[in-house]
């Protein structure tokens, strides 16, 4: 009896030994991929996909702050980078350390926007975001948010920087292209343009419009045409009475005439 007992409560043991295992091993996962999930080399930036008025226009783009990647660097200085799409996958980290400024774009190829401090990106579930681009002081400022040229086409990352020295970074973005200017000579503001679609059904609606006014158009014909002939009988039929009355007339004149005296 005491043998059976032994070996249940070691059977016991070991599956909560088990258990134990498989939780300790969950969590270590857990761990390991909350680590993961806030390491800077893997977030890639991106057009906002919150309901932001103009999030692309012709000179500007809104992007997503990053969360919880840089809010343990309180004392770094974070920058963008804006780079041309085709310079972007050039560029060295040798390269991204050495700040340029918004003026020598067309020049290198890239820039960099004024930094922050990394408590300027929380860990938090607001929603914080900055428009590139959205600049006008750059004779003022030297790593100035200038507008955006409209024909290129961007890509961006975020930076952090010691001096001249680069600690660590985030992916490119994808390619980020602006809303183009159209010249207004070239816009078709025909009210009279639709689609395939509404075509058939103004064909249609115009046949049954033109049925429909020719049917009500042969009504009003016929219609017509009774009318008249109606009319036409009533002036053809004249009372017996009136004849009479007419022929008396003509025979008291006739009589009138005869009686009356020659001179």
């Amino acid at each position: 009896m005491q043998n059976i007992l032994h070996l249940f409560l070691a059977e016991i043991t070991a599956m909560v030994d088990l258990r134990c295992t498989l939780w300790l091993f969950i969590a270590m996962l857990s761990i390991s991929s909350t680590d993961t999930a806030f390491n800077s080399s893997n977030y890639i930036p991106q057009i906002t996909l919150k309901p932001v008025l103009g999030k692309v226009t012709a000179t500007t783009f809104v992007l997503d702050i990053p969360q919880c990647v840089f809010s343990d660097y309180a004392g770094s200085d974070i920058w963008l980078v804006i780079a041309k799409q085709d310079v972007a996958l050039t560029l060295s980290d040798s390269a991204l350390a050495n700040k340029r400024t918004y003026n020598s774009f067309f020049g290198n190829g890239y820039y960099h926007i004024q930094p922050y401090s990394g408590i300027t990106y929380p860990c938090s579930n607001d929603f914080n975001y900055t428009r590139v681009g959205n600049g006008d002081s750059c004779n003022e400022i030297e790593f100035c948010n200038g507008p955006l040229n409209s024909s290129l086409a961007y890509r961006v990352k975020f930076i952090r920087l010691n001096g001249t020295t680069l600690l660590n970074s985030t992916q490119w973005s994808a390619v980020i292209s602006l809303m183009t200017a159209r010249n207004r000579a070239t816009i078709d503001t025909w009210p009279g343009r639709r689609s395939g679609g509404m075509i058939v059904i103004t064909t249609i609606l115009s046949i049954c419009i033109a049925v429909f006014l020719a049917g009500l158009i042969a009504t009003f014909i016929v219609g017509s045409k009774g009318h008249l002939t109606h009319k036409t009988v009533e002036k053809i039929e004249v009372p017996l009475s009136e004849e009479i009355k007419f022929n008396d007339y003509q025979g008291h004149s006739a009589d009138y005439e005869t009686n009356i005296p020659k001179i």
